[in-house]
């Protein structure tokens, strides 16, 4: 892939952020952990293309814990540019390196690290083909 594709500039509050992809592991965990929670008790009809509003709506039900987890995970990929070059928002013991940094960028932040990853993770196509299956009884052998 690409350095293009694996990484995308996000301008906020007069900063440039790169976000870059997830790693392979933290991409599949937060990719199942979701298909997991949108596949639960549903069938194949309701899958028809990815439901954003159904992502979102698993996110508000995320306990406290999970949720900071996710954010670090999230904010871990995201990086701000300054003249001296590129510098983590999130350090390697999940600090946030930007003391002042406001809740609103955080938020949007963490959304456009999350979109970046987990929706290009898979690509339209291996997303629709793994939801396909949802709900489809499998035949006897």
């Amino acid at each position: 892939m690409s350095r293009a594709l694996d990484e995308k500039s996000v301008s906020l509050a007069g900063n440039e952020y790169i976000v870059k992809k997830f790693t392979p592991q933290i991409g599949c965990y937060w990719a199942f952990k979701i298909l997991g929670k949108l596949m639960s008790g549903a069938t194949s009809a309701q899958f028809t293309g990815l439901d954003v509003g159904k992502i979102v709506e698993n996110f508000t039900e995320m306990e406290p814990k999970e949720f900071e987890r996710f954010q670090k995970d999230c904010l871990s990929f995201v990086f701000i540019r300054f003249d001296s070059g590129l510098h983590p928002l999130v350090n390697s013991e999940g600090f946030f390196t930007q003391p002042d940094l406001a809740g609103p960028v955080a938020f949007l932040l963490t959304i456009e690290s999350f979109k970046h990853s987990i929706f290009d993770f898979f690509g339209e196509e291996v997303l629709k083909s793994l939801l396909a299956g949802v709900g489809q009884e499998s035949a006897p052998n």
